[in-house]
């Protein structure tokens, strides 16, 4: 029987069984999602392409919406693995590419004589080393912190289309889609270190869905988005952004501008107002 380590995780696909070695948590995972897993960590930290997940999954023949289907299995497989261990996103999706196992994966059976019982005996005789390392890192690590300023953590970000209130007077553009749009090109001039930007083209899919950020987030493992709103009075536009940390949706960044209808600025120049704050204010703190 062949067995998978990674993280803190152990994997026998034949059962679909997935347990947390450290807790002795475990759950056993749909046939389908099973087959996603093990297509991920036959391949780990390789991007694996959505056509091949596809097929790993489904048996040749099979109708069903693949896409749909894909979707909802890497949900499921994502749920059952925060639901063992909260502490990393293990399944990462590279933005039209494909889907990645994050972290290193080890073969410890596969000889068909026995179990995960002979790691778990071998963890329990070395428990209490690891925790004296881990306790001794973690000071170490916040001795560090007190030391030196944090560095810039790697982040990917979605600006989503602005929320717009209100009549807009004769002759306006849509400013809900074009703010979006010059924020991520001024963004993209002064992509601050660590930044990765997803295009609005990788939104389309989620235009009309109610909990927009929520998807983003899941699907394409994006972890700040900004969203904003543009608000038409009867003489003036109000114009806001906020950087929110995903998934629980904390604001880490806030700006408004005002402007007097006869007077407001190009939405280039208004994207652009709002990206100097932003970047000042960069990185912004960890939620």
């Amino acid at each position: 029987m062949t067995v998978y380590r990674f993280g803190p995780f152990l994997f026998e696909p034949l059962e679909g069984r997935l347990e947390h070695r450290f807790s002795s948590r475990r759950t056993t995972l749909r046939p389908q999602v099973a087959r996603l897993l093990r297509a991920l960590v036959e391949r780990p930290q390789e991007v694996v392409d959505r056509e091949s997940l596809c097929r790993a999954i489904w048996d040749e023949g099979a109708v069903v919406d693949f896409e749909a289907g894909l979707a909802a299995a890497l949900r499921e497989l994502r749920s059952e693995i925060k639901a063992l261990d909260a502490s990393q996103q293990w399944i990462e999706t590279v933005p039209r590419r494909g889907v990645r196992l994050a972290g290193a994966v080890e073969v410890v059976d596969a000889g068909g004589s026995g179990s995960p019982r002979r790691v778990r005996r071998f963890i329990a005789a070395t428990v209490v080393i690891l925790v004296l390392v881990a306790a001794t890192a973690m000071l170490a690590w916040q001795q560090m912190r007190l030391e030196r300023p944090p560095e810039s953590a790697s982040v990917t970000l979605a600006v989503l289309p602005f929320s717009q209130f209100g009549e807009p007077p004769a002759g306006r553009p849509r400013l809900d889609l074009l703010l979006a749009d010059r924020l991520l090109v001024e963004l993209w001039k002064r992509r601050p270190e660590g930044l990765t930007l997803i295009g609005r083209a990788s939104l389309a899919p989620y235009a009309e869905r109610d909990n927009i950020a929520v998807l983003v987030a899941r699907d394409l493992g994006v972890d700040r988005l900004i969203e904003g709103s543009v608000v038409f009075e009867s003489d003036a536009v109000d114009v806001s952004a906020r950087l929110l940390a995903m998934p629980d949706g904390q604001i880490l960044w806030s700006d408004s501008r005002r402007y007097r209808s006869e007077e407001m600025a190009p939405p280039g120049d208004i994207a652009a107002a709002l990206v100097d704050s932003l970047v000042r204010a960069w990185p912004p703190p960890q939620p």
